[in-house]
């Protein structure tokens, strides 16, 4: 291959490479030779960008170099459009896929901007055909590749982007057999340990007195056993203590996390007793949730006591402050958070030490987002039962199975619930819905909406059991169907008749009728007259009129029809001078009126202007303005007369020219 094509694709330049290119072909080298070189050229220039020090921009520079290549036609003229293109189509594709295949996750992080960027490119007809594939591979390539609770935005972002950019009945993403992720599997102590220690442990505290309320363990509260009950970055809040723990025993911790085997397969409640126990162990549930709920947080006196509530409808934690958490994020690693209750006296001085806290974060419950594999220690779990981000992700997971199998999307047929079971399945829904509502904060409006978003999940569910119909193409198919098949109800007549009472069908049109008890009487209000007199009609008239004012005489009123009704009307009610006017426009000659419209417009502003002359205090004004008409058109007229003589000298100066030219 010359060199000096290498030199020139480096340069970036889509015309100067299809010159070097329709060049060579004139030298006699083959086509498809130069193909295989420039791309050749072009995927080895790809392998260079995965190094981290070269800025994404000169990436996409590149990316956008190749598509141009895609684009660019050779010069040569081929029956195969296919052929004669520089560089295929899914090349643009795969100097991506090399690329992301040499780069870190980091660097793919950064690098996938660059997708999102360019999507409409290769959504176009052009490029999608052959190129759909090959960017659903490369996603799916990044997926395998990260992880789902460190890269979580990273991994929305790409399915977004495959969301958007595919169309809606893409097999790829409709999960036709209906499989599970089965391999989620929740890993918990199935064997009671031994209690006798903590049992031991829970007296002495006891011994000690209610001095200082129990804190849950943090990431950086203790050092050494912490590590295997809590994950790093998980978050958790510092709430008092109401006298005493959640009453939890073994087989209760044994049912709630053994649930998951049905949330992540759900088919498992069609077998033997499965949803009998299902229905027991949420109930238990339930009953605790119900049992100690979380309330709003009590407010703190200046004194540090808690001000009393009135009543007590709960029996459950009681949280300090919103704000008596923050979270710090290190700069040099964001999982690594730390929890400090700012009620601490110590947790100043924590801040003055550690030289690595970037800054402080106030974290709002109901800003705080975190996604979180939770752990499933047994001593964690009378914490996370108090949680309640921990009870709606629970809550939520159940409504989602519960929508499953309500729903018309199972593949087999045999896998029904019977009516009994139904019934159970609605009351247990309905219970789950009203803890949510009673989970602080916002748990209407979260209950609410997660309500709305399983309606919609129903109707996905069942398009999906009607075969995937297309969305598109219904609406061509409800047109084109035949008259006959429209059948027409007959209204049925409204049973709440209320005799002496005014119904039109309509609430507004009856609110409009009955504003006044006598019609008549009210049309005849003085505020109903919406009539002006005729100075003020003929002074916005003459304003439009007026030359100064620069009103193109394509926007004045005169021009708009409704305008010449309504003033045409108007000035034969209240001038006397329009019928003179009128009487004295009908005796012009027939070849001197123009069209219909502009007849009106013209005869409008003269009777206007004859009308307002009429007038005391608008004659001088409107003697002003008609004076300025003339001046106008008086000036206009010297211009035409002016341009006509000019191009009648230089005809008789060429005719005179002519005659000078002939022998």
């Amino acid at each position: 291959m010359d060199l000096s094509l290498i030199k020139i694709i480096e340069t970036l330049n889509v015309d100067a490479v299809q010159e070097s290119i329709t060049s060579l072909k004139d030298k006699g080298t083959d086509l498809e030779r130069i193909k295989s070189s420039v791309e050749r050229v072009l995927r080895t220039k790809a392998l260079e960008f995965g190094r981290s020090d070269i800025p994404v921009a000169d990436v996409e520079a590149f990316v956008k170099f190749v598509i141009g290549l895609a684009e660019k036609d050779i010069g040569v003229s081929k029956e195969n459009d296919k052929d004669n293109k520089i560089c295929t189509k899914t090349l643009t594709i795969q100097i991506l896929q090399d690329i992301f295949d040499v780069s870190t996750t980091q660097r793919c992080e950064q690098l996938f901007g660059i997708i999102e960027n360019n999507i409409h490119i290769w959504k176009t007809p052009f490029f999608f055909s052959s190129c759909k594939n090959m960017i659903l591979r490369l996603c799916n390539d990044l997926l395998k590749r990260l992880s789902r609770f460190i890269d979580t935005t990273f991994c929305g972002r790409i399915l977004i982007l495959l969301a958007k950019s595919l169309p809606l009945n893409e097999k790829s993403g409709l999960n036709l057999p209906g499989h599970f992720n089965t391999q989620n599997v929740t890993v918990f102590d199935r064997e009671k340990k031994d209690q006798h220690s903590q049992h031991e442990e829970s007296e002495q505290r006891m011994e000690e007195g209610p001095e200082e309320p129990p804190q849950l363990p943090s990431v950086s509260s203790t050092a050494g056993g912490v590590d295997d009950d809590m994950e790093v970055g998980e978050i958790r809040d510092h709430r008092d203590s109401f006298g005493g723990t959640i009453p939890m025993d073994y087989n209760l911790y044994f049912n709630f996390w053994d649930l998951q085997r049905f949330f992540s397969n759900p088919n498992l409640l069609f077998e033997n007793d499965n949803f009998t126990k299902l229905e027991n162990d949420i109930s238990n549930v339930f009953a605790l949730f119900s049992a100690y709920k979380i309330e709003k947080p009590q407010r703190q006196e200046c004194n540090g006591d808690v001000s009393p509530q009135h009543g007590k409808a709960y029996n459950n934690f009681n949280y300090k402050h919103e704000n008596s958490m923050e979270i710090d994020y290190d700069c040099d690693n964001k999982n690594d958070v730390k929890m400090i209750n700012l009620d601490d006296k110590n947790s100043d001085n924590s801040f003055k030490n550690n030289s690595n806290i970037g800054q402080r974060l106030n974290v709002d419950l109901s800003e705080r987002t975190f996604c979180a594999k939770y752990l499933t220690s047994e001593k964690l779990f009378p914490f996370q039962m108090s949680d309640s981000q921990f009870r709606r992700y629970f809550l939520l997971q159940f409504l989602i199975i519960s929508n499953y199998l309500a729903s018309r999307t199972r593949p087999k047929e045999a896998l029904e619930l019977n009516s009994t079971q139904e019934e159970t399945l609605q009351g247990l829904m309905d219970k789950c819905y009203n803890l949510l509502r009673e989970t602080y904060p916002n748990g209407s409006r979260f209950a609410s909406s997660v309500k709305k978003l399983l309606l919609r999940e129903k109707q996905w569910c069942s398009w999906k059991a009607d075969g995937f119909p297309d969305l598109f193409n219904n609406s061509n198919i409800q047109s084109s169907s035949s008259c006959d098949d429209i059948k027409f109800e007959r209204k049925q007549i409204s049973t709440s008749y209320v005799a002496n009472s005014i119904d039109l069908g309509n609430s507004e049109l009856t609110r409009l009728w009955t504003i006044e008890k006598d019609n008549l009487t009210a049309c005849k209000n003085v505020k109903r007259n919406c009539i002006p007199n005729l100075k003020s009609f003929l002074e916005e008239a003459l304003d439009e009129l007026d030359p100064e004012q620069q009103v193109e005489e394509k926007y004045q009123s005169v021009n708009d029809e409704h305008y010449q009704w309504m003033a045409s009307r108007f000035l034969l009610m209240n001038s006397d001078q329009h019928i003179n006017h009128a009487s004295q426009d009908a005796n012009m000659k027939m070849f001197e009126k123009p069209s219909e419209k502009d007849a009106i417009a013209v005869f409008l502003r003269r009777s206007i202007q004859v009308a307002a002359e009429n007038v005391p205090e608008l004659k001088s004004r409107a003697q002003q303005i008609q004076a300025s008409i003339e001046k106008i058109k008086k000036q206009e007229n010297d211009r035409l007369e002016e341009q006509a003589r000019a191009a009648k000298e230089l005809e008789i100066a060429k005719a005179k020219e002519l005659e000078l030219a002939k022998p």
